[in-house]
């Protein structure tokens, strides 16, 4: 696969999970966030390990190792994603969990031991008073129960990139995607049994949510993921999340008809500016960012 190819499916994986919050505000408002991932990822899973069949049968216990472990930060970041979505606008969320998301090139920089380069720095600062601005109430800074939760389904997303990254370049990525679906159903049912109870959708607009879930968000997108970074840098990898708030925006606002206020929206533009920065600078400053394996 090319770069650019590996490029474009990252890109297009990343939409399907800004799709995600739109499809889980509606399928949460009678469904446990538990369930909702159980159900998705297993429905999806379904779809997945039918196609991937000759691939996992040749599983390697390396391969579920690292799947298991993949599926331990997603689960755990998906559940707080559903926590918060309960009291924080699916727009306003996206936002906060990619002015977060932008840490995974420093993160990147410490695991490979590489200086952060000047764009990179400028991009966390950007991001870090993008964020204070998202939290504005008012005339102060503060964070509701719901936004922390984001923040830290976020750092958890982080590490999960990064296992990801790591993964991908050692075992089969298609693999890896489907028993990460596997797995993480199987966390979400067990999880819902002893927290939520069963609850299953109660209207035709929740049961479309729930199978937009797992086939457009789970068995597309959470596939390509994995074969998508597998030849793409983990530190550019991490700055290609811009897509995701502007997917979720969008949606929130045209179908959900939620409201941006002009705190947000300066927060939501300091966000996407920290993350064209190095790109910017690269093509018309001439300068070079740094690029990590």
């Amino acid at each position: 696969m090319s770069k650019r190819t590996a490029e474009l499916l990252l890109i297009l994986s990343i939409v399907l999970r800004g799709s995600s919050l739109l499809f889980s505000k509606i399928a949460l408002r009678t469904m446990g966030p538990n369930l909702l991932i159980g159900l998705r990822m297993l429905l999806a899973f379904i779809i997945v390990g039918f196609i991937f069949r000759k691939e996992l049968a040749k599983t390697t216990r390396e391969e579920v190792k690292y799947a298991l472990l993949m599926s331990i930060f997603l689960f755990t970041s998906m559940f707080l994603e559903n926590v918060g979505l309960q009291t924080t606008a699916s727009s306003n969320t996206s936002f906060i969990e990619n002015g977060v998301v932008i840490g995974i090139p420093l993160a990147a920089c410490l695991i490979y031991r590489t200086l952060p380069s000047k764009e990179t720095v400028v991009s966390v600062v950007f991001a870090t008073i993008g964020m204070l601005f998202l939290s504005l109430k008012g005339t102060h800074i503060s964070f509701t129960s719901g936004e922390i939760c984001i923040i830290a389904c976020s750092l958890l997303y982080i590490c999960f990139v990064l296992v990801t990254d790591v993964a991908s370049k050692k075992c089969n990525a298609k693999v890896l995607g489907t028993l990460m679906l596997l797995f993480v159903g199987i966390f979400g049912i067990v999880a819902a049994f002893f927290t939520e109870g069963i609850r299953l959708p109660q209207s035709a607009a929740e049961y479309g949510a729930l199978f937009g879930l797992a086939i457009f968000c789970s068995a597309l997108g959470l596939t390509l993921q994995p074969i998508a970074q597998e030849h793409v840098e983990v530190s550019r990898a991490g700055l290609m999340n811009a897509v995701y708030p502007v997917t979720a925006a969008v949606l929130g606002v045209i179908f959900l008809h939620e409201h941006i206020s002009w705190s947000a929206l300066v927060g939501c533009l300091l966000v996407m500016l920290a993350i064209a920065y190095p790109y910017i600078s690269k093509k018309y400053f001439g300068s070079k960012d740094v690029s990590n394996k």
